[in-house]
């Protein structure tokens, strides 16, 4: 007798409700480019919410109705070069625009609200 509650698809689901649960950003797998395993979306809003939108308007006065896939290029190419880890700790550059930061450090106090808006 085979019990569909024991199956890996809820265990699955449970620990993605958990995720969305704390903050988690669910997305829809239909944006999802398998190519270069990335929500392209999330990486434009990314470089746009994190502090970074002025290297998003070199890029775009550069690239044009481009920009989105010069970045994914870019990043990829980053990420075979350096790794995932690599590119996530130290970012990864663009000719033009700059280093275009992966990640929000913890802000080390609070005398800085944008910071820890983005932060958070």
């Amino acid at each position: 007798m085979e019990s569909s509650a024991h199956q890996e698809k809820h265990f699955q689901q449970y620990i993605i409700d958990r995720l969305v649960e704390q903050g988690w950003k669910l997305g829809d797998s239909k944006f999802y480019d398998t190519e270069r395993a990335v929500y392209p979306e999330d990486l434009e809003s990314w470089i746009k919410t994190s502090g970074q939108q002025e290297k998003w308007d070199k890029l775009e006065r550069l690239n044009g109705a481009k920009t989105l896939e010069v970045l994914l290029a870019r990043l990829d190419k980053a990420l075979e070069k350096q790794g995932t880890m690599q590119v996530l700790r130290q970012g990864f550059s663009i000719a033009g625009c700059g280093l275009i930061e992966m990640t929000e450090a913890a802000p080390e106090d609070k005398r800085n609200a944008a910071v820890i808006e983005r932060y958070q």
